[in-house]
């Protein structure tokens, strides 16, 4: 497994009031391997401090092709494909998140 994803979000350059919904990882699930995520917050918006995460449950690449054109709307930032994943994946888990919290993902 590689040392994972880096991304700075400051905020100010977000274009999603809600947050953009994508992944940080496009294989299937595998309970062996994954991508590892850490998500530090070292300022949160006082609004919605919340990290929304979607168990999509992707295990095989049956399950991927066959929702293929929602799923590629993970890797876009259209308006559209953002509209469609909100309404098709319904309500998120919500995890609340303040300044010096960590948040550990394995996907």
């Amino acid at each position: 497994m590689g040392a994972g994803l880096t991304r700075i979000m400051d905020g100010s350059s977000l274009r999603w009031k809600k947050g953009f919904i994508h992944v940080d990882e496009m294989a299937p699930l595998n309970p062996n391997k994954g991508l590892f995520s850490a998500n530090i917050y070292l300022q949160t918006p006082s609004s919605s401090p919340l990290l929304d995460i979607w168990p999509l449950n992707i295990q095989s690449r049956w399950d991927w092709y066959r929702n293929a054109v929602l799923l590629s709307g993970l890797s876009s930032q259209d308006a559209e494909a953002q509209a469609r994943l909100r309404h098709v994946l319904g309500e998120p888990h919500r995890i609340e998140a303040g300044p010096g919290d960590l948040i550990l993902l394995c996907v």
